[in-house]
């Protein structure tokens, strides 16, 4: 934009200009974070719990956003004592994949800016870490395909968030 705030355009019939901003490329982001909840040592048949975050660091409504929790079944099962995530995911199916077809209907609204969604999932350790590398195993979340509405609706970027390997380490039951 000029530097008096003001740009005049005259288009001819079917003519398209792509260089000038006309006030509609409003900043749209996220942030998403996950935690770990659970204090290590960690022992096989013991729940574990993270925070996932998701913040609208942006100008504009998210109004869909899925979420996908990725997570090694050889060593963490879905869910403890009949406790999965909070709010709920699409299945509790034990396969290594946890998802949230849209979170703004989950949580029963948009994601405003300046807002967050925060979800809590649990697990239960299966098996020893300490032979491996580190002695963790990567969990992930990653955000998908999420839309933003301004003027017109935006797919927004996918943006993941991977858990510390160090915070998790799992240990056989004493």
């Amino acid at each position: 934009t000029p530097a008096g705030g003001a740009i005049t355009v005259n288009l001819a019939a079917g003519q398209v200009i792509t260089t000038a901003d006309f006030g509609l490329n409003i900043p749209t982001s996220y942030t998403l974070t996950k935690v770990l909840n659970t204090e290590p040592p960690i022992r096989t048949g013991q729940p574990i719990s993270y925070t996932i975050r998701v913040t609208n660091t942006g100008k504009t409504t998210i109004v869909s956003l899925p979420l996908t929790d990725i997570y090694d079944p050889n060593f963490l099962s879905y869910g403890y004592a009949g406790q999965f995530a909070a709010p709920p995911s699409q299945d509790t199916v034990d396969d290594g994949r946890i998802d949230w077809p849209d979170l703004t209907v989950s949580f029963g609204q948009p994601l405003a800016p300046n807002l967050g969604f925060a979800l809590v999932v649990t697990f239960t350790a299966i098996r020893d870490t300490n032979d491996l590398p580190g002695q963790t195993v990567t969990n992930t979340a990653e955000a998908h395909d999420a839309v933003a509405e301004a003027l017109g609706l935006d797919v927004l970027p996918e943006v993941g968030a991977e858990e510390a390997p160090e915070d998790a380490p799992l240990t056989p039951a004493a």
